[in-house]
């Protein structure tokens, strides 16, 4: 199980990491006009929500993994 969670976690650590990454591609490029702005603006922030609920997942899988070591006790 505590394996299953790291993995998870992992996947999750990848994700983040790529998602960041687009984040970065997407502001170098120059916008055109007023409604590519919106456009990318409104992908940046979607993509930022979305890391925002990866990270409550993290927090949910390391609380699972410290119970899990916990009840091993």
């Amino acid at each position: 199980m505590e394996i299953g969670i790291n993995s998870n976690i992992d996947v999750l650590n990848d994700f983040n990491n790529q998602m960041n990454e687009i984040i970065t591609q997407y502001d170098k490029i120059p916008p055109m006009t007023n409604k590519l702005i919106r456009s990318k603006n409104n992908f940046i922030k979607n993509i930022k929500e979305l890391l925002k609920d990866v990270k409550n997942l993290r927090s949910l899988l390391y609380k699972s993994l410290i119970e899990l070591n916990d009840s091993d006790k």
